[in-house]
């Protein structure tokens, strides 16, 4: 059986602060608020190396949205222009002039106004946007006319840049996204946030980058739910992935008001599979 290494989610240690030795697991109720005098609220991490030491892993130690004392040169501001849903996915891909993957988004619902923004995405030359709807309901790409697609010229830095995607034909075939490299999350007992937002942001380890982006608008009250972030993952390169609920409706990455946590971890060109349970507090990728 694969052994569970404690995850320590201290809300006022940095993103690379080393956790303290011999720390016990925490079992914090769901619906505890973080705040500087909470207990941790996640415990317990399964690093993707079996045979590597497991290491702790701190919460997200600051506001996601916060951009003091850094360069924006680089962000990509996605817009995202359509009827808002509840649950139709919608997936964004910023790719290179030589065509290689550099970021994706993922978007499952909708506001009326949606944006996305990839930290430090944007490539030293021009690069470009393909982007889909999921129209069919399938959580698929399928070429247009069954689902809508297109792409969009993104101009080099610098920046940030902001790209408003519209539903405007003519539509585009960009072509299903390549498996190998996929991180997939798989996270259950969310039942009792029906209606909250979800995101999970992936970056080098180190790194203020991002490479994956995922959010899913509002919880459906299912007790489980999954994603597939599809090309994001190198082979043996280190990742940290960091997520949260909007418990107060802020649109950003609160220690105050939400609950957030993070895990360190190899990728894998055959793909990594990140698991959280909420209420036992545990997250370990496979």
């Amino acid at each position: 059986m694969r052994r569970l290494a404690p995850l320590l989610v201290w809300p006022w240690l940095s993103a690379c602060a080393p956790a303290p030795a011999g720390a016990a697991d925490a079992q914090v109720h769901d619906h505890v608020h973080l705040d500087t005098a909470d207990p941790p609220d996640h415990a317990h991490a399964d690093d993707a190396t079996a045979d590597a030491a497991p290491e702790a892993a701190a919460d997200v130690a600051t506001d996601v949205g916060a951009d003091a004392a850094r360069s924006t040169a680089r962000d990509l501001t996605l817009r995202y222009a359509a009827p808002a849903h509840a649950d139709r996915l919608s997936e964004f891909a910023l790719v290179g002039e030589g065509g290689g993957l550099l970021a994706r988004a993922v978007l499952r619902g909708n506001a009326a106004e949606e944006a996305l923004t990839l930290r430090n995405a944007l490539p030293d030359g021009p690069s470009r946007v393909a982007w889909f709807t999921d129209d069919d309901g399938d959580l698929a790409y399928d070429a247009p006319p069954t689902d809508r697609a297109g792409r969009l010229d993104v101009p080099p830095p610098p920046g940030p840049h902001t790209l408003t995607v519209r539903q405007v034909a003519p539509w585009v075939d960009v072509g299903a996204a390549s498996t190998e490299g996929t991180l997939r999350g798989r996270f259950s007992e969310f039942e009792v946030h029906m209606g909250v937002t979800f995101e999970l942001s992936l970056s080098p380890e180190g790194e203020d980058r991002t490479v994956a982006l995922y959010r899913y608008r509002s919880l459906s009250g299912a007790a489980e739910f999954e994603f597939a972030l599809h090309g994001v993952l190198l082979e043996g390169r280190r990742y940290v992935a960091r997520w949260f609920i909007d418990l107060n409706d802020n649109g950003v990455y609160d220690p105050r008001g939400d609950h957030g946590g993070e895990l360190a971890f190899d990728g894998r060109a055959r793909g990594v599979t990140l698991f959280h349970q909420h209420h036992m507090n545990r997250a370990w990728v496979e």
